[in-house]
Order: C-alpha cells, then sequence, then structure tokens
C-alpha cells in the first residue's frame, strides 16, 4: 500500500516529530509506504496513483489536491488541530474533509481517559448566554466577517429572550468589536472556563469551544454545518435552552475521541489502525462541501438561474420577433402577389390598346386612298 504524504517531514531531536512526520511513521508500521511530495508546486495534473494521501488542513494548495485526487476516487486523510485539549499536542485525523467524526458507535474508554464526559443533567442556572466568535475567513466556515455575524446573531438572540449576553471573540481575534448590547470576555483575560462558568448557553457557528460547553452540561446552538449539530440545537427560536439527551451527547463524544490523537498514538500506528478499515475498503469517502464551498456553489447557481431567467426572456423576445417577421413575410408575400397581378392587368390593357390604336391607323390610311 502506497500513501503520498503533502508536506515537509520534520524530526529532530529537539522538536521531535511533527504531525506529518508521525502519522507517516506510524503508517510504515502498518506495512505502508510513504511517499514525500510538496504540496506548494501542485497542480491538479500531478496526481499520483496511490492508495491514500495525507495532507495538512485545507489552506494553500491542500484544497486543490484534495479535490483533484477525490476525483480519482483516492481517500484523503486531512490532519488539522484537534477538537479536545489541542493544547496538550492532540490533532484531530479526518477523511476526506474538516472536522470528521466517525459514524459508527465507538466504545466510551477512550473519552473517559480524555475527560469528554457529558453530565447526566443538564446546567441549569446561569447569568447570561456565551456567544462565541472565530476567525473570519476560516477554512472550517464560510464567515468572512465574523463582526457582521456577531451582530446579527446577537440580534436574533434578543428577538428570543432577555438574558444578557456575553461576547466572546477569537483568541486570535480579540480585536472583533463586540455587538452592541454586549459585555465582553476577552480569552487574554477569561479563559474559556470562566466564561463557561456562568454561562446558561452557548452559542456558536462551529467554534470547538461547544466540547468544553457539552462536558459542563451547558446546551449548545450552533449551525447545521457543525459537527456537533446533531447533538445541539440549530434554532436559535423557543428551544434555545434546550439539549438532547446526556447518553446522545455521551455517544457523540465517544465517536470525537475516536476522531483526534496525540504525537504518540499517530507515531506508534495506533490511530491507522483505526482509520485502515476505513481505506482498506478501497473507497474514498465521500467529500462533502465546506461552508465556504457550499456558499460558493449556492452563489453560482445563483448566477446560473439569473443567466437562465435572462435567457429565457431573451428566447421570448427571440420567438416574439420572429412571429412578428413572419407575419410581416407573409404579408409582404401578399403584397408583392397583388402587385404582380395588377401588372399583369396592366400589362394586358396596353397591350389592347396598342392593338387598338394600330388597327385604328391603318383604317385611316385605306380610306386615304
Amino acid at each position: 500500500m502506497r500513501a503520498i504524504v503533502y508536506g515537509r517531514p520534520l524530526h529532530d531531536k529537539m522538536r521531535g516529530s511533527g504531525p506529518l512526520s508521525a502519522l507517516a511513521e506510524g503508517m510504515q508500521k502498518a506495512g505502508w509506504q510513504t511517499v514525500w511530495r510538496n504540496p506548494n508546486v501542485f497542480t491538479p495534473d500531478q496526481t499520483e496513483q496511490c492508495d491514500a494521501v495525507v495532507i495538512h488542513g485545507l489552506h494553500g494548495h491542500a484544497r486543490m489536491i484534495r479535490d483533484s485526487y477525490a476525483a480519482h476516487s483516492i481517500p484523503i486523510l486531512i490532519l488539522e488541530y484537534g477538537y479536545w485539549r489541542r493544547d496538550e499536542g492532540y490533532w484531530s485525523l479526518g477523511i476526506g474533509n474538516l472536522n470528521w467524526i466517525p459514524q459508527t458507535n465507538c466504545p466510551d474508554g477512550r473519552a473517559k481517559a480524555l475527560g469528554l464526559i457529558a453530565p447526566p443533567t443538564c446546567k441549569s442556572e446561569g447569568e447570561y448566554i456565551l456567544l462565541c466568535g472565530q476567525k473570519s475567513g476560516d477554512a472550517q466556515h464560510d464567515i468572512q466577517d465574523i463582526a457582521l455575524w456577531a451582530r446579527e446573531t446577537a440580534a436574533r438572540i434578543h428577538e428570543h429572550t432577555d438574558v444578557p449576553i456575553v461576547w466572546r471573540p477569537h483568541p486570535r481575534q480579540e480585536e472583533t468589536p463586540a455587538p452592541s448590547g454586549t459585555t465582553t470576555h476577552l480569552p487574554s483575560e477569561f479563559p474559556l472556563e470562566k466564561s463557561l462558568a456562568g454561562a446558561k448557553v452557548l452559542v456558536t457557528h462551529n467554534s470547538t469551544a461547544a466540547y468544553a460547553a457539552f462536558v459542563t452540561g451547558i446546551p449548545v446552538v450552533c449551525d447545521r454545518s457543525a459537527a456537533y449539530a446533531e447533538v445541539a440545537n440549530v434554532d436559535l427560536g423557543p428551544v434555545i435552552f434546550e439539549r438532547p439527551g446526556a447518553e446522545n451527547i455521551q455517544a457523540f463524544l465517544n465517536r470525537v475521541a475516536y476522531a483526534q490523537w496525540n504525537l504518540s498514538e499517530l507515531s506508534d500506528g495506533t490511530a491507522f489502525s483505526f482509520y485502515n478499515r476505513f481505506l482498506s475498503e478501497k473507497k474514498a469517502a465521500p467529500v462533502m462541501p465546506t461552508p465556504r464551498e457550499m456558499q460558493t456553489m449556492r452563489g453560482r447557481l445563483g448566477l446560473l438561474e439569473q443567466e437562465a431567467a435572462k435567457l429565457g426572456s431573451q428566447n421570448e423576445q427571440l420567438l416574439a420577433t420572429i412571429q412578428r417577421l413572419e407575419t410581416e413575410k407573409t404579408e409582404l408575400k401578399t403584397r408583392l402577389e397583388n402587385v404582380n397581378a395588377r401588372a399583369g392587368q396592366l400589362e394586358a390593357e396596353n397591350a389592347a390598346l396598342k392593338s387598338q390604336n394600330q388597327d385604328g391607323t391603318v383604317r385611316q390610311k385605306g380610306r386615304a386612298r
């Protein structure tokens, strides 16, 4: 089995293995051959025959690499920051896309070891709604202006409740202005745990902060594109404070635990042994479009619909013009036929007059003799 790894090998005594190098080591221990390629010079015509492809995130050329190989039904493994305890060196590993979660039931032992444990009851107290922002233009969502998203979301929340809102911007975009009528918890001043402590519900698009809310018993409201939408609310209506049953949340968290791994698990083959069951089927996992791709597709569809409507209107105008020209053609043909008939009549009358004139001249000459 042969895998193409797009990236740069990293392994030294001071820094150890990078996630790509660690995963490549784990694949080699499973009997796979790994070949390294530079992603920055990739073009769609450079796909190679292989059994799997490994990339890091979907930035730069990575998205092009994924889409090019997916067109040949070759599975793609995508490494990205982990869902949970990422500051401890956990990396998510997905098939075909970011935010991939296995769809099969998974044992709970790994989730318990990671602290991904849902409390049996939902948190009932809370002073405010925690509105969590994300980075504008991030690959995992289609939000280009997070400040606009925050203003619109806060306004929709106020339509259903007068509970105060606390705005928490992304740690790397603390300068994002807060929506009017809200207070702010800057991540540099308020650890996430402190912000969640007083929260009655967490509202976000698809931030990984939701996982901390799940293990705290706080209901989550998110976009339908979020990996955890199945155990959250996707409506800012009256059900904003409700939460699915703890059993469902725990079953989901059990699956999340098998979608992220530390460097040791990547390099010793533990992680790849789990994913190899999917790759051995020789089928690429469906590559679902990202929210940004969906937005682009919807925009393109809208343009095509507008063009189709325009062409339809032009077609109607063209048909009307053709019908008008056909009518004019028929009218002109009739007039031409009438003119030709009249011309024939005039020629006949002219010939008769000419004949009469000739007969008169002959009779006059006869009388003169």
